[in-house]
């Protein structure tokens, strides 16, 4: 699983309990989750940082060329990717959106998350199943795209 996210959303931020309980899920199912960092400011100081003092165990990575975010075609923090490997070609993307439904829109908040997408995700995949709805709309900070 790959979970884009910033040090400076205020949205990634407010997920980043959801995003720590993700992590243990994914462990237990014999996963990894990875955060990625695509802001090109942030530093391998203020990533770690950040990691601690919200305590997460995952690893964190810097994409400031923003390779990772043009692969998966990434656009807003936090977005995650639920990837399972296949033989044939490699990775391939079961799941895309958000963490949960505690944002319901652009500054629509909610008190508290009702539904765990990526959880759930990361069950139906472990279980085989197909997932119900592969890719929803995650809101949160714009990634900026880097011009080349």
């Amino acid at each position: 699983m790959v979970v884009f996210v910033t040090t400076t959303c205020p949205i990634a931020n407010a997920s980043m309990p959801a995003i720590a309980r993700l992590g243990r899920a994914v462990r237990e199912a014999g996963g990894e989750l990875l955060l990625v960092h695509p802001d090109p400011l942030a530093t391998a100081e203020t990533v770690e940082k950040h990691r601690r003092e919200r305590g997460i165990e995952e690893v964190s990575l810097l994409d400031p060329e923003h390779r990772l975010v043009a692969r998966l075609g990434a656009t807003v923090v936090p977005e995650v990717f639920v990837l399972k490997r296949d033989d044939r070609r490699g990775w391939k993307t079961r799941y895309r959106g958000p963490v949960d439904d505690l944002y319901a829109g652009v500054g629509r908040r909610r008190r508290a998350a009702t539904t765990a997408f990526a959880a759930d995700a990361v069950e139906q995949v472990q279980a085989g199943e197909a997932i119900a709805v592969p890719v929803r709309t995650a809101y949160g900070c714009a990634i900026e795209r880097m011009s080349r």
